[in-house]
């Protein structure tokens, strides 16, 4: 199967397709012949860096508007020029693609679209009045004609809805499984808890994780409880966030740090005891993802869209998108000490299954579905 693959990365190491597009596109070029065309602006200083780092040059089926300045499929190589399928990495980045969309959409290939997140209800309200606009006037148009939506858990498409295509596939995100950390657990020893993720406190529910502490932080103090929260403060929030953990009496318990990315992450991930994602909307997160890779029980709420799984593995401990609900799950991992080392195990027994060479070959049989073929 010919497919090509369509995205416009930032290459930002914070962002999750910065690693998961990448990945997903090599798992599948093992199955099938894959041209990944990416519209990325490397005129931009900043963005050129970013994918300086990647190094993605060494993937022969990469290729960028340095190569093709077109913007223009009909003149990519063949068979790329007529494939049989066009996989769109996510929906409002191509907003400055609209002529190709428009192409795309009349040329009658088949085509799907990865959203990873961008359409569920929370995410949507979010710029709600401009995005509202954009998709009356483009966005469904394209969606609606879309061979499908590929979301990446069974929660992002129950959350995103119909509305957009009723065709809808689900393929999660992966994982390249690190070496299994060996992990102890004492009743008494301070209990280190992290969290990953960009500081938007709305996005990703810090604003309700700090409330949830503030309403447990005498068993904090009990039991030797520790928050650290790494990520970019892209949206200057950190010092507001800082003084909610000031106003909350919190200083002793959570702390905020710079973002971390590869062995450095990896490094923290090895020395922490629990993982906490409280986001009020997600696609499939990578960080939860490599938390669980590194063994790590996690804290996640219903929006982080992997609260299902958790559940079904008993991998940790889940909550609603509430304060409240958030404490109590706190509060029941804080008194459930003895059951770490299961959960650590059922963690990782869970993260097995996200193989990419695995979901590579599931992809293609369900691709093949989708164009009607027969090998």
């Amino acid at each position: 199967m010919n497919i090509l693959y369509i995205s416009c990365l930032s290459g930002n190491p914070w962002a999750g397709p910065t690693y998961s597009v990448p990945a997903q596109i090599t798992a599948q070029s093992k199955v099938d012949n894959v041209f990944w065309y990416d519209f990325a602006d490397l005129s931009n200083a900043q963005i050129a860096a970013n994918f300086q780092k990647l190094n993605l040059r060494n993937l022969p089926f990469y290729h960028n508007l340095n190569e093709f300045p077109n913007k223009d499929i009909s003149k990519l190589p063949a068979p790329f020029n007529k494939p049989d399928l066009i996989v769109l990495e996510q929906l409002y980045v191509h907003g400055k693609l609209l002529p190709l969309l428009r192409w795309i959409k009349k040329s009658k290939i088949p085509y799907v679209f990865i959203p990873r997140g961008e359409l569920t209800h929370d995410a949507q309200q979010k710029k709600w009045l401009k995005k509202q606009l954009a998709n009356w006037l483009f966005f469904y148009g394209f969606t609606h004609k879309a061979s499908a939506i590929e979301y990446l858990t069974y929660q992002e498409a129950k959350d995103s809805g119909v509305k957009w295509n009723q065709k809808q596939i689900i393929i999660p995100n992966g994982i390249t499984l690190p070496p299994l950390t060996a992990r102890t657990y004492t009743h008494n020893q301070p209990l280190k808890l992290v969290f990953f993720g960009r500081l938007d406190p709305y996005h990703k529910g810090i604003d309700l994780l700090l409330q949830a502490c503030h309403m447990i932080s005498d068993s904090f103090k009990e039991r030797a409880v520790s928050i650290d929260i790494y990520g970019p403060d892209r949206l200057q929030k950190r010092e507001e966030m800082e003084q909610m953990v000031k106003s909350f009496q919190l200083n002793d318990y959570v702390r905020f740090h710079d973002g971390l990315y590869g062995e450095q992450k990896a490094a923290v991930l090895k020395q922490a005891d629990v993982f906490i994602m409280t986001s009020r909307f997600e696609g499939h997160p990578m960080g939860l993802i490599e938390a669980l890779a590194y063994g790590l029980p996690c804290v996640v709420t219903t929006g982080t869209n992997m609260r299902p799984e958790i559940e079904k593995y008993n991998a940790g401990w889940t909550a609603e998108n509430t304060a409240k609900s958030i404490a109590l799950a706190i509060k029941k991992m804080l008194s459930e000490r003895e059951q770490f080392a299961q959960k650590s195990q059922n963690a990782r027994k869970l993260v097995e299954r996200y193989d990419w060479d695995r979901l590579a070959q599931e992809s293609h049989e369900i691709y093949k579905e989708i164009l009607g073929k027969r090998e």
